[in-house]
């Protein structure tokens, strides 16, 4: 039974999974199926090769981005305490020389020590009284000028703000004697600074000695003796004068940048808001909607500058593409490298079983070694100093990075790196909302982790951050990792408070305004219509006043002439039959012209009134039996829709009558042969009934009880421009001859005397419809005998 054979001998070491798998390998169409799988596993450990990369670039960017913002700050500050420096050797004396202070900026080697500022100088306060004395000592100081210095730009002004030294003289001589205070940028941050006993930087200005370029320039007022009073307005009388540092944006952070070694471009605008005519500085292209950007405002010094970060995306994009390029190389050569194995192996045991072997070791150094690439990842994470977090969820241990800690004013060995700690620090208000986010992520709810929630201080207060992480799976998908970073958000949080705060100011005050327009608009309204119908009442004044003085003057010569008419008509003999014709059109003209002074006289005279309780029905009854003559000759069907118990009105019987007459023959007159004059009665308010169409001048209110009657006819109705004259004395649209103009006056003087409301309007039915409205009486007010009457609902007559 001994076995000689290579292959024998294989067989006895090879271990029962060995043979397995070359068995396996020897099934028909095993290696295809191997690269198959093999391609699939490689593209997998390249999407998440690539994932780590992204997010290692963005958190590579947020701390350059932070060392660069940082380094820009300490560069102010630092600015800041050689200003303090110079402030300082005016405290120390009474008085300063031109020669001593710049012996004194000479000794500070600003260009060594201070990169970026261009000068350092003296801002002296003049009194109008002092100028020639101050001018004087100036030319005084600086004998060796080409020109005497005078205080520029010239003009007369209540106080100056003089320039009286700067350093360094060579560079800087234009300056000298420049009144900041014609300059509105410059006065206004000398002018806070004085008010806030502080440093203030200005807005953005041009310098006198670099015209052109963006800059801005650091004040700090001078006091005598060390220390500002502490009253605003002592601090006002006694300021000598500013200390000030001048220098060019641009300047700044090339000295900045070359501090920092960053690869980052920035932008830096004035104030909160990235307008171009706001460009301090810049470096680079602006950004492009694939650059990583970060953009904040700050306030230095009183003043606030928004810096923008961005970074071309070849800037980091080249250093993550080289190793996910290494695993796609690696894993294809190691899958077409599986595949010939597998290939060999299918045709010779012996063979594939040795490859096999050769393979699976190197497999296993090629994940040995992305482990390791793992590792090194996870410790760059963690050795970040821009507010890093590094969860194993497993454990609950968090490592939080000594920048994440200092930022809520903590050391490092201050907070106990534990998920427990995290949860102390959470304002009580934010605890479970962040644990809701923080489950929703992994149940994968929500596709990425962003949360905001506020940190408790080290000194009690609460600061706002954002915070956005990544979490790591496990296959059956669980979270087992998370990190990531966060950001604090407490001076934008303010910043909009502040704006949302403005916003609801103005809208209150536009809410308001527009109130008031309306209020103006119904007012105006209220008053035209009061004016109309003021000059409506005077029209019809006048004229009844002149129809008094005609109709007396005229109506006793008209019967003169009928009378002689009359008898000359009794003295013609049969056969004059044209003498007759004539006789006989003189006594209808002189009839008519009688009937027009009756009308007059009427007209004049309705201020008579004798109203007493009734049922408009009875009173409507009453006008179209006296009008059923007319209505039979012009063929019209009038038809009734009559409420039942109407509550009665208090009405002239008469006057009214003659009101209803008068609208219905003219409606009768209006339509055409065979018309419709359809008649309605109603009790509603005034309000529902007109839908707020009448004045507001009108006697009846609003919500005031009325009994209504409408007279619509069918027939060609009014134009619209002629409604507003219906009332005017002598206005009539029917043809001549055919009406005086006098009727509607009249009616509306009847109505007015009631204390109703007459209304007329075109019917979007057709026709002309009228609308009348008395005050109800209310029932414990009115006789019972008053409502008997009503005619029933819906009644109707054909004449």
């Amino acid at each position: 039974m001994k076995l000689s054979s290579p292959a024998r001998m294989a067989s006895e070491h090879t271990s029962p999974w060995a043979r397995f798998a070359i068995r396996l390998f020897s099934i028909h169409g095993a290696p295809w199926i191997l690269l198959g799988l093999s391609l699939l596993a490689t593209t997998l450990v390249c999407q998440q090769a690539w994932k780590a990369q992204q997010v290692a670039r963005k958190m590579r960017f947020e701390n350059d981005a932070a060392i660069l913002r940082n380094a820009m700050f300490e560069r102010l500050n630092r600015y800041g305490q050689v200003l303090t420096g110079v402030r300082g050797l005016f405290a120390a004396s009474q008085s300063i020389e031109a020669a001593e202070f710049g012996a004194y900026v000479s000794s500070l080697q600003t260009q060594r020590d201070y990169p970026g500022i261009l000068a350092l100088g003296y801002v002296e306060r003049v009194a109008p009284g002092q100028r020639a004395e101050f001018i004087r000592q100036l030319n005084l100081d600086y004998q060796t000028t080409a020109s005497p210095v005078r205080i520029s730009p010239s003009g007369e002004r209540h106080v100056y703000h003089v320039i009286r030294f700067v350093e360094p003289l060579d560079t800087n001589r234009s300056a000298l004697g420049f009144d900041i205070g014609s300059e509105a940028n410059r006065l206004s941050a000398a002018t806070r600074a004085c008010q806030t006993a502080g440093k203030v930087l200005s807005p953005k200005i041009e310098l006198v000695q670099a015209p052109g370029k963006p800059a801005a320039v650091l004040f700090e007022p001078v006091y005598p003796g060390c220390d500002p009073p502490d009253d605003p307005a002592t601090r006002q009388a006694d300021l000598q004068g500013w200390v000030y540092a001048a220098f060019l944006v641009d300047d700044m952070m090339a000295g900045v940048r070359q501090l920092t070694k960053s690869p980052l471009d920035y932008e830096i605008f004035d104030g909160g808001q990235t307008r171009s005519d706001a460009l301090l500085c810049m470096s680079g292209s602006p950004p492009s909607p694939e650059n990583l950007e970060q953009s904040m405002t700050s306030e230095l010094f009183g003043q606030p500058w928004t810096l923008r970060i961005h970074t071309p995306p070849e800037t980091y994009l080249a250093s993550g593409m080289l190793p996910v390029g290494l695993l796609v190389v690696g894993g294809l050569c190691m899958s077409l490298l599986v595949f010939g194995v597998a290939h060999s192996m299918a045709t010779t045991s012996r063979r594939s079983y040795t490859l096999a072997i050769n393979m699976t070791s190197k497999l296993q150094n090629q994940r040995e070694e992305l482990e390791a690439s793992e590792d090194r990842l996870s410790m760059v994470i963690k050795g970040s100093n821009d507010g890093i977090w590094d969860w194993n969820i497993r454990t609950n241990d968090v490592y939080f990075s000594p920048r994440w800690k200092s930022m809520l004013g903590y050391t490092d060995d201050e907070i106990e790196n534990s998920f427990s700690a995290w949860e102390k620090l959470v304002h009580p208000d934010d605890l479970e909302h962040a644990r809701d986010v923080i489950n929703r992520y992994f149940e994968n709810r929500i596709p990425s982790y962003k949360l905001e929630h506020r940190l408790r201080h080290k000194d009690g207060s609460y600061r706002w951050i954002l915070t956005r992480g990544v979490a790591s799976r496990s296959p059956d998908g669980s979270p087992t990792r998370m990190a990531g970073s966060h950001v604090d958000l407490t001076e934008l949080k303010q910043a909009e408070q502040n704006l949302r705060q403005a916003n609801d100011n103005l809208r209150r005050s536009q809410r308001e305004l527009q109130s008031t327009l309306a209020d103006l608009g119904d007012s105006h309204s209220e008053l035209k219509m009061t004016q109309l119908e003021l000059i409506q009442a005077a029209k019809l004044e006048s004229a009844g006043t002149l129809a008094a003085g005609v109709a007396h003057e005229v109506k006793n010569p008209l019967q003169v002439i009928i009378m002689g008419l009359d008898y000359l008509d009794t003295r013609i003999d049969d056969g004059e039959e044209i003498t007759r014709i004539t006789l006989n059109d003189m006594r209808d003209a002189a009839l008519r012209a009688d009937g027009i002074t009756r009308e007059l006289l009427q007209f004049s005279n309705a201020t008579e009134f004798a109203p007493e309780p009734i049922g408009l029905a009875q009173v409507l009854e009453r006008s179209l039996w006296l009008i059923r003559a007319e209505s039979k000759k012009s063929g019209a069907r009038v038809v009734t829709h009559l409420a039942d118990e109407l509550p009665p009105v208090s009405i002239d019987i008469p006057k009214i009558q003659q009101v209803l007459i008068n609208l219905m023959m003219n409606a009768l007159q209006a339509m055409p042969a065979k018309g419709v004059l359809t008649l309605t009665s109603a009790v509603s308010s005034l309000d529902s009934l007109l839908h707020a169409q009448t004045s507001k001048a009108s006697p009846l209110k609003p919500e005031q009880q009325v009994v209504s009657l409408r007279i619509r006819d069918n027939g060609p109705g009014i134009p619209d421009d002629e409604l507003s004259r219906i009332f005017d004395p002598f206005f009539t649209t029917k043809g001549v001859g055919a009406g005086n103009g006098l009727g509607l006056s009249v009616v509306k003087k009847i109505i007015d005397l009631h204390g109703a409301l007459i209304h007329f309007r075109n019917s979007p039915r057709g026709g002309l419809e009228v609308i009348l409205a008395f005050a109800a009486i209310p029932e414990n007010h009115a006789p019972s005998s008053a409502v008997s009457g009503n005619v029933a609902a819906s009644a109707s007559l054909q004449t």
